[in-house]
């Protein structure tokens, strides 16, 4: 086996996983991302809500056995799967198969871009000399090891098994009585998998798209490149259709990730912000209070700030009036609802100058 082995094959074999890892850690930043935007940021808490691969890589699933793999003329590995909360979605089994099906989807927008990259590569390589075209055929032929890549990740992870992605979309569409009866298949669904490996099965799944992939390579040279196109650009605008108003929320709410820490940032300076903004109000009130109690008459300024300030106490937002309220307390003076509980407390006779 390895008789014939030299430094080309090992240069292969290490663009080769070093295009599954690109390919791989894009489809789990999918997954996190997307359950991001529907509203369960674990994946985030964990680092995960990011393409680079450090935080993908499992040193077994992701290096070790695609490396074993290959000298069975077959890559295949996997890489950390990221946490999922379904409890933080509004809709938990919607969310939870909307976040499995980013994962391949993500595959398959890479596989679109990929194909794109090798028309324009063929475009703009009339006329050049050997050298350069030496280089480009070299590049062409790893664009196109990118491409088969995302295609064997999408089919394979589409397979309706648990715990891979497809298992979590068919759970979905399954009847409420036998959802139960499908987590069953968790405990075995490595098993199974082992099985379809091992029989040969995956190669008979993957022969169809085996040879729409070969199809598109061989025919590229005559496809237009806007036909090529279309299935990345209808991806896109799929995208934005089905989650158009946790985008569009996301982006008002100025909670786009792309470098979370910053978005953390942002938020304590407006945690700051509202602690100067309630204090100035403590003081404003201490003053009127003062006045109150020592029977003095309220100006025009006093009667229109305490107007201003009871427009907050009309509006319908839970309290935790559980919770002692203290002005002295750093959570209540960055709090939104604070202005609500100073007017409750002021209801309840709770507050006075003294405190």
């Amino acid at each position: 086996m390895f008789n014939n082995f030299n430094i080309t094959d090992l240069v292969n074999i290490l663009i080769g996983l070093s295009l599954f890892i690109i390919s791989g850690s894009i489809h789990e930043f999918a997954h996190a991302f997307s359950a991001y935007i529907l509203g369960d940021d674990t994946a985030k808490h964990n680092g995960r809500l990011t393409i680079n691969p450090i935080a993908h890589i499992d040193i077994f699933g992701s290096i070790i056995f695609p490396l074993i793999a290959f000298f069975s003329g077959f890559l295949i590995g996997w890489m950390k799967p990221v946490p999922v909360n379904p409890g933080n979605f509004r809709d938990p089994s919607k969310g939870y198969a909307i976040t499995s099906f980013a994962g391949p989807f993500s595959n398959f927008m890479q596989a679109s871009l990929g194909v794109i990259i090798l028309k324009l590569i063929l475009i703009s390589s009339y006329g050049i000399n050997s050298d350069s075209a030496m280089i480009i055929s070299y590049i062409y032929v790893y664009v196109k090891l990118y491409v088969t890549i995302n295609v064997i990740l999408m089919v394979f992870n589409l397979l309706p098994i648990p715990p891979l992605d497809g298992g979590g979309i068919l759970r979905h569409f399954l009847p409420y009585d036998l959802r139960d009866k499908f987590d069953n298949i968790y405990r075995f669904g490595i098993i199974i998998l082992y099985v379809i490996l091992l029989t040969g099965l995956l190669s008979i799944i993957f022969k169809p798209f085996n040879f729409f992939i070969k199809y598109i390579f061989d025919n590229i040279h005559n496809i237009n490149i806007l036909i090529l196109m279309s299935p990345f650009i209808g991806g896109i605008f799929i995208v934005y259709l089905f989650l158009k108003d946790e985008i569009n929320n996301l982006i008002k709410g100025k909670k786009f990730v792309t470098n979370y820490k910053s978005g953390e940032k942002e938020f304590e300076k407006n945690l700051v912000d509202k602690t100067k903004e309630n204090s100035d109000i403590i003081n404003r009130l201490q003053d009127i209070l003062k006045k109150v109690n020592n029977q003095k008459e309220l100006d025009d300024k006093d009667k229109n700030f305490l107007v201003k300030i009871s427009e907050f106490s009309k509006k319908d937002i839970k309290l935790c009036e559980e919770i002692d309220f203290s002005l002295e307390d750093p959570h209540c003076n960055g709090c939104e609802h604070f202005i609500n509980c100073i007017l409750r407390n002021m209801k309840n006779n709770n507050y006075n100058s003294k405190k």
